[in-house]
Formats: C-alpha cells, structure tokens, sequence
C-alpha cells in the first residue's frame, strides 16, 4: 500500500473524530457557562439609592412648604397679573 493512502485512511478519519469530540466539549462547556449565567443574580447598582431617596424627601417637604406658603390671595393675585399680561390683539391680515 501506497504511504500517502494508509495516512488518508486512516489518519483523515481519526483527525476528523478528534475534532468532532473537541467541537463537542466546546459546545458543552459554552452550554454549562451560559446556564451559570442565566441563574447567578445579576450584578445592581445601589450606590445611589440613599441619594435617591434624600432627594426625594426634600422635594417632598420643598412642596409642602410652598404649599402651606401660599394662600388663597395668592393664587388669586397671580392669576390677574397673568391675565393682564395675557392681552392679546388679532389682526387680519390679507384681503
């Protein structure tokens, strides 16, 4: 038999088996990491939470504060400046 023959024969179909298991164990082991990523909890970010939340209740208390300010008068009072300033002339124009 022909040198280059027995390593085609034999040689072609045992490096195509050594590959088909490596490309198995490959596919197993990206399989394996994908499941412990889909079941590990996610990384979060609470670094701002505490800030959040402060914020928050000064707004809170800003809008309380205005809103015990501010009277019936007022409301009233800036309601007729606005509507003072509101005056508004139309003229046609065109035939």
């Amino acid at each position: 038999m022909d040198p280059l023959m027995l390593i085609g024969s034999i040689g072609l179909p045992a490096v195509m088996a050594i590959g088909g298991i490596l490309a198995w164990r490959a596919t197993r082991r990206q399989h394996v990491s994908e499941e412990r990523e889909m079941t590990s909890p996610a990384w979060r970010d609470t670094s701002l939470d505490d800030w959040r939340r402060e914020r928050d209740q000064q707004a809170e208390l800003e809008r309380q504060q205005r809103e015990a300010g501010v009277g019936r008068e007022g409301l009233s009072e800036g309601q007729e400046r606005e509507a003072d300033t509101q005056k508004k002339t139309h003229t046609r124009l065109g035939g």
